[in-house]
């Protein structure tokens, strides 16, 4: 079933978790259907729409609002924010006839999905995570296909409608040159590169340990420390360099040049590691779906994973130097890291897109 022009909505927002993988599937349905149309639903004042703007895609903002698993008053406001969100999509989806729906998690898709269930809209929903949230719980059931990042994630949904895939990317991240990365930043060539990141929003207590102990950690490599929005101060030091944030091709670059990275266990940092196979010690956000994330990648021995609530210095730096300066122990976690998932995962979750809409699939 072949149509004169393909339309596709995708929904997704609140973080930049949820966005980046509906920003590779866009990238790879936009190189396939020539006369694509694109229109993305997020949040009002999320940091999605930067990003969004970016690609050139039209954006839609609506009421989003989240449930708490915990007794709050926020959950009351927030459910009639869902009411909202819900009246808007059922007038948005009128006016805009998709073809189809594209989710990857987040709170302000849930509306979205369930007024697509009124017009008969195809949903495809994506399983970033290794177990299933919440906001996926109320979608599956709309949704025709739901792709997953992790083969052990198969078993949360139904078999006869769930694919693995991985976990789609954005195309400048598989073409980052480390080259452009030493001239973008001014590295020396020669010395050693660690990438510190705590993932969209930052991370204080990296942010704190990192400030307080960066003096131990310099004789050693050269630093590119990613604080996040309103975190930390930019900062141009001998060997240390401090962004709040960087534009999505440029921290590309920052990975394509780093020896190790040191991160939280966010899934998008975790796919964007597995992508570029990069060694990691990951610290995990206490009491999050973070520790699952963690856990699974210790399992698979695909990274150095640390507690936070009992690190030590000498503990963090025994670790770091291993990494650093011990190459097999460097090659053994980029191995490990880049079995975790497919790496062309951005083509089969549109190849099921595709196929699912009737258009052929090569």
């Amino acid at each position: 079933m072949k149509r004169d022009q393909l339309k596709i909505m995708l929904a997704g927002g609140g973080t930049m978790g949820s966005v980046s993988p509906l920003l590779g599937m866009a990238e790879e349905l936009k190189k396939r259907h020539k006369d694509l149309l694109l229109v993305f639903v997020g949040t009002k004042a999320g940091p999605e729409r930067k990003a969004v703007a970016d690609a050139g895609i039209r954006y839609q903002p609506i009421a989003a609002g989240k449930w708490r698993k915990y007794v709050s008053l926020y959950n009351v406001i927030d459910l009639f924010r869902i009411a909202t969100g819900f009246v808007q999509s059922v007038l948005l989806l009128k006016k805009e006839k998709p073809d189809a729906i594209l989710t990857a998690g987040s709170f302000v898709a849930v509306p979205v999905v369930w007024a697509a269930g009124f017009f008969k809209i195809p949903v495809f929903a994506h399983q970033q995570d290794l177990d299933k949230g919440l906001a996926n719980k109320l979608i599956e059931k709309t949704a025709v296909k739901i792709t997953v990042t992790f083969q052990e994630s198969l078993k949360e949904f139904s078999s006869a409608k769930t694919i693995w895939t991985g976990n789609p990317v954005r195309q400048y991240l598989v073409e980052a040159q480390a080259q452009d990365g030493v001239d973008l930043f001014k590295l020396d060539a020669q010395k050693r590169t660690v990438v510190i990141v705590g993932g969209g929003t930052g991370s204080e207590w990296i942010n704190e340990f990192v400030e307080e102990h960066k003096s131990a950690l310099l004789p050693y490599c050269q630093i590119i420390h990613v604080t996040g929005a309103g975190k930390g101060e930019e900062s141009h030091e001998q060997g240390y360099q401090s962004f709040e944030f960087l534009e999505a091709k440029d921290m590309a670059l920052a990975y394509a040049v780093a020896d190790i990275v040191i991160c939280r266990a966010g899934i998008s940092t975790i796919t964007e590691l597995s992508q570029l196979s990069k060694p990691a010690i990951v610290i995990p956000l206490p009491d999050s779906h973070q520790e699952d994330n963690a856990a699974f990648l210790w399992e698979k021995k695909a990274a150095i994973i640390l507690d936070q609530t009992e690190l030590s210095v000498d503990q963090f730096m025994k670790v770091f130097k291993d990494l650093l300066f011990k190459q097999q122990n460097r090659l053994a976690l980029t191995r490990a890291i880049a079995r975790l998932m497919p790496q062309d995962a951005t083509e089969k979750v549109v190849d099921v897109i595709d196929k699912e809409l009737g258009y052929d699939v090569h």
